[in-house]
């Protein structure tokens, strides 16, 4: 955490993952104490810095501040309804295999793993809110639902290739797997409606929040030298 506190403001992240860790795991009624302990060094250790605690405070500025005109910051489900639509496809078949996921397991008597769903949840809603943190979802998808995607597609009673078959004896097996994957479905997506609804929707291509005649007149007059502006139209200048 010296490290990476001292090369990245990215440090944040791994302070989440312990938290979730410890979180997850007291309602797993399993040990947690190494993992606030661990948290609490890690937060400790990043104190240990050429800015001491401006660079907390800086921190803190950093991952809340409002990037409404950086294009990795934005929803992804707002930029456009064909744009990274590979990513979009992943996202949509993890969240059905999360859900199928926590029915089987249920089904099967299973115990619910709070970390596991704690970490899909929270990830999810970190990478449908901003690109840049797709990768966090895109590893814990492909880590933790692996094998109920592999079995969603391929065998068990709710998988779609036994739901495609009309066999009268399982048909109300597949019935009830429907009506309670139906029910978890909809309570997932009216959570995820309201978390959307309360999330105010900005646009990455907005020409009114960019210089566009003031680096056009530099472009046409050739001018030379270093720039100075703001952090949210860096990238714009530096493209033109």
């Amino acid at each position: 955490m010296i490290f990476w506190a001292n090369v990245h403001g990215g440090c944040v992240s791994g302070t989440g993952l312990l938290l979730i860790y410890a979180i997850g795991e007291f309602f797993n009624k399993k040990p947690c104490k190494h993992y606030l302990l661990t948290l609490l060094g890690c937060v400790a250790a990043m104190f240990i810095n050429p800015y001491g605690f401006d660079y907390i405070k800086f921190l803190f500025m950093a991952t809340t501040m409002q990037r409404n005109m950086i294009a990795e910051w934005q929803n992804i489900f707002e930029i456009g309804t064909f744009e990274l639509i590979k990513a979009k496809i992943f996202y949509i078949l993890a969240i059905i295999t999360a859900v199928y996921s926590f029915f089987s397991n249920k089904k099967n008597g299973i115990k619910f793993d709070y970390t596991k769903f704690l970490l899909l949840i929270t990830t999810c809603f970190l990478a449908i809110l901003h690109l840049k943190h797709s990768p966090f979802f895109i590893i814990t998808a492909t880590i933790f639902l692996y094998d109920k995607f592999f079995e969603l597609f391929n065998g068990g009673v709710g998988s779609v290739r036994n739901l495609l078959k009309l066999n009268p004896e399982n048909f109300l097996k597949k019935f009830v797997f429907v009506k309670e994957a139906g029910v978890y479905i909809f309570v997932f997506l009216g959570i995820a409606s309201v978390l959307y609804l309360n999330h105010e929707p900005v646009s990455a291509r907005s020409l009114k929040e960019y210089p566009v005649k003031i680096v056009e007149f530099m472009k046409i007059n050739d001018l030379k030298g270093n720039i100075l502006n703001n952090f949210g139209i860096g990238s714009y200048i530096s493209y033109k």
